[in-house]
């Protein structure tokens, strides 16, 4: 059985699979990068994300393993480490690392090498992940201004709310309508609730256009207006944190969070919401939740259930936006 009825199903298959990668290094240092591996041929969307958590420990083992300084500027030669660990579930053609770079701050002496950028991608790429494709290391020119900056976050926030409200509907339907326990069913993976794109970047709410109108069909133009926004919010909120996170100036952050809102949502009102979660950031997930169920009416009994189905949904977000809050720190924005 279908879990999601409104959805495109588990016929999806990918031409390559991205993984943001985080470790500390042998000498203490913070490193985060992106690993993306091309598949030979198009990849069931299910096997490519086990290639892609496989990759991702690799990856992961090995800079643990490894001083920064022999990380850092020698992304071809680290991404080709993990290509003969990862050929063994699946026929890879090409593995790429790039944006490796210290989380917070910058490396300790002696500096790093120099960053070469990465081979380019290959034409008419597809992925399981909607994380923006960062190139040379940057989003945007060194120097941009915060709100160039908050601009070319546009397809990446528009493509995170957009996850957060299929990944919130498809839960929705499984823990609340369907009463499915999600904690204790062995049979679910919460990575199921990811949704899965081959859009373009800043194009998935297009591509999942068939599913969500099913669902206003279902629950009314008021309620999946409200989730629409309510998503537009909270992906907002995780853009700003991530952002502090990554030791960026309150002031540069503000600003940037303020550009890009209004362009990648022009129809809502996200900043105006944010207090909501303002009030206690650590519960976030929990804040979006409790929403959730407001907006659609249902028993508050079921925010542990939806806490947890959404939980993966909301963590890959907030990883997408780690990096980008790291090119945001690397790019030297002019205030």
């Amino acid at each position: 059985m279908r879990l999601w009825p409104f959805g495109k199903g588990d016929e999806e298959s990918v031409e390559y699979v991205s993984r943001v990668v985080g470790a500390t290094t042998k000498d203490g240092v913070e490193l985060r990068g992106k690993l993306t591996l091309h598949f030979t041929a198009s990849t069931p969307a299910k096997d490519a994300d086990d290639v892609g958590d496989r990759g991702a420990s690799a990856l992961a083992a090995i800079m643990g393993g490894t001083a920064s300084n022999e990380l850092l500027g020698n992304e071809a030669a680290l991404a080709q480490r993990v290509l003969p660990l990862v050929a063994i579930l699946r026929p890879i053609r090409s593995a790429e690392l790039v944006a490796l770079h210290v989380v917070g701050g910058v490396a300790s002496e002696p500096p790093p090498p120099r960053r070469t950028p990465s081979a380019p991608p290959p034409a008419h790429r597809r992925s399981s992940s909607q994380i923006l494709a960062v190139r040379d290391g940057r989003l945007f020119p060194l120097g941009a201004t915060p709100e160039i900056a908050g601009g070319g976050l546009v397809p990446l926030l528009r493509d995170s709310a957009a996850r957060v409200l299929v990944g919130t509907l498809r839960a929705y339907d499984l823990v609340v309508v369907r009463a499915l326990d999600v904690e204790d069913d062995g049979a679910l993976s919460q990575g199921s609730f990811i949704p899965v794109s081959t859009a373009a970047p800043g194009k998935f709410a297009e591509e999942r256009a068939g599913e969500i109108e099913r669902w206003r069909e279902r629950l009314g133009d008021l309620s999946l207006a409200a989730l629409t926004g309510e998503a537009a919010t909270v992906v907002c909120f995780f853009l700003g944190r991530c952002l502090e996170s990554e030791s960026v100036d309150t002031n540069v952050a503000t600003r940037i969070v303020s550009s890009a809102a209004p362009l990648s949502f022009a129809e809502l009102t996200p900043l105006a919401d944010l207090p909501r979660y303002l009030v206690s950031p650590s519960d976030a997930t929990l804040a979006y939740v409790t929403r959730v169920l407001a907006i659609v009416g249902a028993d508050a009994r079921a925010a542990s259930g939806l806490v947890t189905a959404l939980a993966p949904v909301l963590s890959s977000v907030q990883e997408e936006f780690f990096l980008a809050a790291g090119q945001v720190k690397l790019s030297n924005l002019k205030v």
